[in-house]
């Protein structure tokens, strides 16, 4: 193979490895090129960090979990952030996740499990897009979709989440789902901002990403944090993306590893259904198929829906994403203080940082204070 591929050829082979397709001459020539083209490289650690995040841990009370689940079990293996362990390497050994190096002094995030249904999301509404008969017309349709969804319009997704477990049929689609998890969650969006709030009475907190890009957290309604855009890790950043529906990141990469169709039958008046399957999944754990259904008219997205293997949990989930409404909020809304109740504290890189950071890192990495202290 050439030693001075074309992207496509990186891609190609990245997706390859990432499936455990590569031969061991395919990952050393991979080695090889991610060595000398430091952007090919930084792609491929992104690749690895989202599809560990993909592949492993997805958990079962899907979005809303991720704060329900902060201080129980549900922890998320740590970041590896050695140089050596960016790099691929032969089958069947997996690499563990690497986290990009970072001149900021404080690093207090690591791989958490609620970011998986999040990366799900992405790669698929990404993936999905160029769909169609010809070309020319799925990517007119993707550009169409990503233009109406970055207009400053409010829209309200109910998310769900529904489980079965192995056993239930090797095939895709309804015929194999057996459990409901029980819980919708609201998501609002508006252009690049959003809230998500938690359908948990007994716990109450939310999150977002405001106008200036300041991703907030309240929990309980006199405190909160605030999260600069400098400060938020490649994973959080990824993360918000695709809760506002930004649709730019990735696309190429899932073009690679889905198979897109349009799909005929139960679709509503007005609507195009386009179902991703991906094309590799000897390794069984990850994204098997989605499906898209957007208004022909609008363009909008009505309802997405995701299906993919847990192999930790030894289940197929699917998270279901269906337009709720399209009704304007207050701006407050994608503010933090619009979550608070006075008198209430806010903790940011000015206020109270180290309170701030130490409990970032209880939410989201805990037991580190157990390592600290020994």
């Amino acid at each position: 193979m050439s030693s001075t591929p074309e992207r496509n050829d990186i891609r190609r082979m990245i997706g390859w490895a990432l499936d455990g397709e590569a031969n061991p001459a395919q990952l050393e020539q991979l080695r090889a090129w991610l060595r000398a083209d430091p952007a090919a490289r930084r792609h491929y650690v992104d690749l690895m960090l989202l599809d560990t995040l993909l592949t492993e841990e997805l958990a079962p009370e899907g979005v809303g979990g991720m704060i329900d689940l902060l201080g129980g079990a549900g922890h998320a293996g740590q970041l590896d952030t050695s140089e050596a362990s960016r790099l691929p390497v032969a089958p069947p050994t997996r690499q563990t996740t690497a986290q990009r190096q970072s001149s900021r002094p404080r690093r207090w995030w690591p791989t958490v499990g609620w970011a998986a249904a999040a990366v799900a999301l992405c790669a698929t509404f990404l993936g999905i897009g160029y769909v169609g008969l010809q070309e020319a017309s799925a990517e007119s349709l993707v550009k169409e979709t990503r233009r109406v969804h970055q207009l400053p319009l409010d829209r309200c997704y109910l998310v769900e989440v529904e489980r079965s477990r192995e056993g239930s049929g090797d095939g895709y689609g309804d015929s194999w789902i057996s459990a409901r998890s029980g819980r919708v969650d609201r998501l609002w969006t508006r252009g690049d901002r959003f809230f998500l709030e938690s359908s948990n009475n007994a716990y109450r907190w939310a999150w977002g990403r405001n106008e200036k890009g300041t991703v907030w957290l309240a929990y309980g309604r006199r405190q909160g944090l605030l999260l600069e855009v400098d400060e938020q890790p490649a994973w959080l950043t990824a993360w918000c993306d695709v809760l506002s529906m930004q649709l730019d990141s990735l696309l190429d990469d899932v073009l690679v590893n889905c198979q897109l169709t349009w799909e005929s039958g139960d679709a509503e008046a007005g609507t195009k259904v386009v179902r991703a399957v991906r094309r590799f999944h000897r390794r069984r754990a990850g994204l098997r198929e989605a499906r898209l259904e957007i208004d022909q008219e609008t363009k909008v997205l009505r309802r997405l829906t995701l299906v993919r293997w847990v192999a930790r949990t030894r289940q197929m989930v699917t998270v279901t994403y269906t337009l709720a409404a399209t009704e304007a909020q207050p701006d407050e809304r994608y503010e933090l203080s619009g979550h608070l109740e006075p008198p209430f504290t806010i903790l940011s890189n000015t206020t109270q940082p180290e309170r701030r950071d130490e409990i970032l890192t209880r939410l989201f990495k805990p037991s580190s204070r157990r390592s600290s202290s020994q």
